[in-house]
């Protein structure tokens, strides 16, 4: 999966922000929508306060389908501006590639 924006190394995880880039990603077909609240606790996201929440989740539309689809994606929602840029947009693990710092 692609989707538009900027990947940055925030240390043991990754933070997406909308941007220009390309970020890689793999995409689930989640069956129980009950699963969203397990992974909005795994990834910081509350959303009755989802302004101070470490990532937002948002519906983006993938640019490389044959056919487009919508998913949820998780946004960070702090400051990056001190943060290396994964400039291929791959974390490590996601396509094999090492990541660059």
């Amino acid at each position: 999966m692609f989707d538009r924006g900027q990947l940055y190394d925030l240390g043991e995880f990754p933070g997406m922000v909308h941007g220009e880039g390309t970020i890689v990603g793999e995409l689930y077909d989640v069956l129980d929508c009950s699963v969203l609240a397990s992974l909005d606790d795994y990834e910081g996201f509350a959303p009755a306060t989802p302004t101070k929440s470490d990532y937002m989740r948002q519906i983006v539309r993938l640019e490389d389908q044959d056919s487009p689809v919508d998913c949820w994606i998780y946004v960070y929602n702090k400051r990056v501006s001190d943060q290396p840029l994964v400039s291929h947009g791959d974390w490590p693990g996601i396509a094999g590639k090492a990541c660059e710092r």
